[in-house]
């Protein structure tokens, strides 16, 4: 039986999208955009997503997308080199799962390291 996460797609990457590559998976980023999410507690906020090229060949529905959080803008930027957001379309960076701690527990979430060259 798959993860539970991936019973229930959606636009957004999951850690369960990316746990079955124990190497991570290596993804150019596109473009930096931002959209309204619903978050905790019901409300809308702008978020900053990131799109990756090659997720351009699929449908528009079936495009996955990173909601970018602090945490990984940093891994970004050190992983890039590039502090702008603006410069890092066209930089490969790779996309692992691992654990954090979110609303005082520990659970499943994404984390950027440098793409293997």
């Amino acid at each position: 039986m798959p993860h539970i996460d991936l019973l229930f797609p959606n636009k957004y990457l999951k850690a369960a999208d990316v746990a079955e590559k124990p190497d991570g998976v290596t993804l150019t980023i596109h473009s930096v955009t931002q959209e309204k999410l619903r978050v905790q507690g019901g409300d809308d906020e702008d978020k900053w997503i990131i799109h990756f090229t090659e997720m351009q060949k699929r449908p528009e529905d079936k495009r996955k997308r990173l909601v970018l959080q602090k945490t990984n803008a940093l891994l970004i930027a050190k992983a890039t080199g590039k502090n702008d957001s603006d410069d890092w379309p066209g930089c490969k960076i790779t996309l692992f799962a691992t654990t954090c701690q979110a609303f005082g527990a520990t659970v499943d979430c994404i984390r950027v390291k440098t793409a293997a060259r």
